[in-house]
C-alpha cells in the first residue's frame, strides 16, 4: 500500500496553467461568450497511489469554424507536448490523445465548439528538503 497523503494536484488546474497563454481558459462557461475561449474539466481518470491518471475534455469556442479548429489544434499540440514537464504544481509524466477533436453543434448558432478528451499521467511535486 503506498502511504502519501500529499494530495494529488487538481487536474483541472495544471491544464489551465498550461492552456492559459493560448486563450481565456475556465472551468465553467461564463454567461458572456468570451472568445476565443477554452473550457476544460475532468471526465474520470483512475490513480495508483503514485500516479494520477486524468482524463480531462477541453471545449474550444469561436465565433468561426476556422478559430475553434485552429484553437483546438494548438490545445492538442500544447498537450502532447507537455509529457516529461512540471505545469500547475504537477509533475506530467505522459499525455495522450482519448478522443481527437471534433465539432459539436452548439445550442447557439453563432459559435463554433470543438471538443477533445486527452489522459494525463501525473505525480505529485517533489518536496525539496523534506524526506
Amino acid at each position: 500500500m503506498y502511504s502519501d497523503k500529499r494530495p494529488f494536484p487538481d487536474a483541472e488546474r495544471v491544464v489551465m496553467a498550461l492552456l492559459g497563454d493560448l486563450a481565456t481558459v475556465v472551468v465553467v462557461t461564463p454567461r458572456e461568450i468570451i472568445e476565443p475561449l477554452i473550457q476544460v474539466h475532468r471526465a474520470g481518470g483512475s490513480d495508483n497511489g503514485v500516479t494520477d491518471v486524468a482524463r480531462l475534455e477541453t471545449e474550444c469556442i469561436a465565433l468561426s469554424r476556422h478559430d475553434a479548429w485552429r484553437l483546438a489544434e494548438a490545445v492538442r499540440q500544447r498537450i502532447l507536448n507537455s509529457g516529461a514537464t512540471v505545469h500547475g504544481g504537477a509533475l506530467i509524466d505522459r499525455t495522450a490523445v482519448e478522443i481527437a477533436p471534433q465539432q459539436i453543434p452548439d445550442e447557439n448558432p453563432d459559435i463554433r465548439r470543438v471538443v477533445a478528451t486527452y489522459r494525463l499521467s501525473m505525480r505529485r511535486p517533489l518536496s525539496v528538503g523534506k524526506e
